[in-house]
């Protein structure tokens, strides 16, 4: 029997290498941050890149001190809010406001031509817009909520949901599907969009509205109302979380200790979306259920998903895993990071049950910190950076990496020190909005550029 020739051996080797199963399995049980997958969408292509990217920042994270690369992209041309207003999305797509304010515009990053083109070009002044990346087993879909002002018409306001589908092979959008906001016309302060499958979440500083990408029916929050003892006047509601089975509440509320000082404490409050569709309002928006609730005997600075819903067959109950730190105890102040384990128990028709609350310590910071950005995967494998500016006379500029894995029972966490960036860039990437590329391990700020009328996406590759 003859041997198989070289490049016969060669083939199947390749063969074996770029068997899709072997991939998805790889990729669903990869201990490190990725995004949501496999699909049957993805291609073998895509899930190696992904894994080879993620574990390759993976074993330096946090074992080696910070060697961060600027690279400044062309100048664009761009309204003033481009300071504020602007997404990058999965480290990719690079979305920002034309100087013209009507017209919103895309460029691939990763494109081989780095060409821009319009995504909405609006018969009306947009003064507002975000945008939000949801990805789920029927593929990628981008929103983004803008807010216009017809032009000629006065303060008439209004709103709209524009969904894109992303295309698998040329990675292009696809559409926009464009969805009148069932709100009354107004200029709010400031509009943001979020999502989670199978819920998009946009807010503003009077109204949260929950857009279910199933029914595709909007919904809000109940009235306020809370079984709680302590709980005594409605909350200033300070975050919103969404996971895959519910729409978790986080409210802030003022309560007098035993000594009669004031203090914060956090009320949180779990809502699905019935199963029997209630009434609507003459908006046609739905509410959706209170299911369970608890409080926490302090104030979180931050809270954001860490380990999306897993569901217990056994005890019957839904745990999902958050983010949380708050402000350290003790006369040095500094920051605690927390994971706090939520679980709730199965749903009992018409009742409100409590919600169990479990806290696990991680870390700590030595000094209150600036601005932290994270990125995590549905089974609790969480990237994060954390930024520290010094106000002495040097003004120097630090970036602390760390990650945390919560995938199991007990959650690890790993922290790196503190690395001096310099000065150069700390105005920029402290005090102005920032976005985070988890998986391939970038920070994104806008500057400005030295025409006038311009602006630059700077890209931060943390090494």
């Amino acid at each position: 029997m003859l041997l198989d020739t070289p490049v016969e051996i060669s083939k199947q080797f390749r063969d074996v290498t770029y068997d899709p199963t072997i991939w998805k399995t790889v990729y669903a049980s990869a201990p490190f941050p990725r995004p949501a997958g496999p699909f049957p969408y993805q291609s073998t292509q895509f899930l190696e890149h992904t894994l080879i990217q993620s574990e390759r920042l993976a074993q330096i994270w946090t074992s080696q001190p910070v060697k961060a690369t600027f690279r400044v992209l062309a100048p664009i041309r761009s309204h003033d809010s481009l300071h504020w207003q602007w997404n990058v999305l999965s480290g990719r797509w690079f979305i920002w406001l034309d100087s013209e304010t009507t017209k919103i515009l895309c460029q691939d990053l990763d494109g081989a031509t780095g060409s821009r083109h319009i995504l909405w070009d609006s018969d009306a002044q947009i003064v507002r817009f975000d945008a939000c990346l949801v990805t789920s087993v029927d593929g990628q879909r981008v929103y983004i909520v803008v807010v216009g002002t017809p032009l000629g018409q006065g303060e008439q306001t209004t709103i709209k949901l524009l969904e894109f589908e992303v295309d698998d092979n040329s990675c292009s959008f696809l559409g926009p599907v464009s969805m009148d906001i069932p709100v009354l016309p107004r200029l709010p302060s400031s509009y943001s969009i979020s999502g989670q499958w199978p819920f998009v979440c946009i807010r503003e500083p009077d109204l949260v509205l929950v857009w279910d990408m199933r029914t595709r029916i909007f919904h809000k929050l109940p009235s306020f109302s809370s079984g709680l003892p302590h709980v005594t006047s409605a909350p200033i509601q300070s975050r919103l979380i969404l996971s895959k089975t519910h729409v978790i509440g986080i409210y802030a509320q003022w309560r007098l200790s035993a000594y009669s000082r004031q203090h914060l404490n956090t009320i949180l409050q779990a809502f699905v979306v019935p199963d029997s569709l209630p009434h609507s309002d003459s908006e046609g928006i739905r509410e959706l259920r209170l299911t369970h609730e608890a409080s926490m005997d302090h104030m979180s600075f931050s809270m954001r998903l860490l380990r999306n819903s897993v569901f217990d067959p056994v005890a019957k109950a839904t745990n999902l895993r958050i983010l949380n730190h708050v402000q350290a105890n003790g006369d040095g102040g500094g920051t605690k990071f927390t994971c706090v384990d939520l679980t709730l128990s199965e749903l009992s028709p018409g009742n409100v049950l409590p919600m169990s609350i479990h806290s696990q310590y991680l870390f700590n910071s030595d000094t209150s910190i600036g601005l932290t950005s994270t990125a995590s995967s549905d089974d609790g494998h969480l990237r994060g950076v954390s930024s520290l500016f010094d106000s002495g006379p040097v003004g120097e500029f630090f970036l602390r990496r760390f990650s945390v894995d919560a995938s199991k029972e007990r959650c690890i966490a790993v922290a790196g020190k503190y690395c001096p960036m310099g000065r150069a860039n700390a105005p920029n990437v402290i005090t102005g909005k920032r976005e985070f590329d988890g998986v391939g391990g970038r920070i994104y700020y806008t500057q400005k550029a030295d025409r006038e009328d311009c602006r630059n996406l700077v890209v931060v590759d943390l090494e």
